[in-house]
């Protein structure tokens, strides 16, 4: 069976190109464009919030199945673990998803389902420090278990949207649409699940 990587590089055709093809083909294409007003060691960080956005996605996934709600998943995590001085991460992250509907590897502009809401942010931040959440043990080791669930539920969607956007025209796929729809709804919940876990207090 012919991989992704070994069929034609025309990317107005119908290949099925990995989010790591990608990755490495705009790095030796496009990054060095896009990253010329950054210093050195501005640039290599840039790609290193790439790779870390390509292994987030799935590096071995085709590029076909990501949906929006993953780009925003990633814009919440990014939000997480950085500071408000590093926004060029970010952009540089916007600039290869840029890269790809430009291309024509993806019919979607997913760059603009990533955004960075700090003031939100710091909001909310400043409510989870006044607020909490009065659970019972079992009532938090249940939903510690849904959780769960709920992990490995999106890993059994993600390889059911995979193996949908195989068959045929991914414009005409309802069972494509249904994956995409159940793992977007499995990611809302997750993120309710984990937002009341981390205010949780036990009584």
């Amino acid at each position: 069976m012919t991989s992704p990587e070994q069929r034609t590089e025309n990317p107005s055709d119908d290949t099925d190109y990995t989010v790591n093809t990608l990755f490495q083909r705009y790095v030796q294409e496009a990054f060095t464009k896009d990253s010329k007003t950054l210093s050195s060691q501005k640039k290599k960080a840039a790609q290193t919030e790439i790779s870390r956005f390509v292994r987030h996605l799935g590096s071995d996934r085709s590029i076909r199945t990501i949906i929006p709600s993953e780009i925003g998943e990633y814009s919440n995590d990014f939000v997480k673990r950085t500071s408000q001085t590093e926004h060029e991460k970010i952009k540089s992250v916007k600039k290869f998803l840029a890269f790809l509907v430009n291309n024509q590897y993806t019919n979607a502009n997913l760059s603009q389902h990533l955004r960075l809401r700090r003031s939100r942010r710091t909001r909310s931040l400043q409510n989870i420090a006044t607020k909490s959440v009065n659970l019972t043990q079992s009532g938090y080791d249940g939903m510690k278990a849904q959780l769960s669930q709920l992990q490995k539920e999106r890993i059994r969607l993600t390889g059911e949207i995979e193996r949908a956007a195989a068959d045929g025209d991914v414009r005409e796929n309802a069972p494509l649409e249904a994956a995409r729809e159940n793992q977007a709804m499995v990611m809302s919940k997750m993120r309710d699940i984990e937002s009341t876990l981390k205010i949780a207090e036990i009584i």
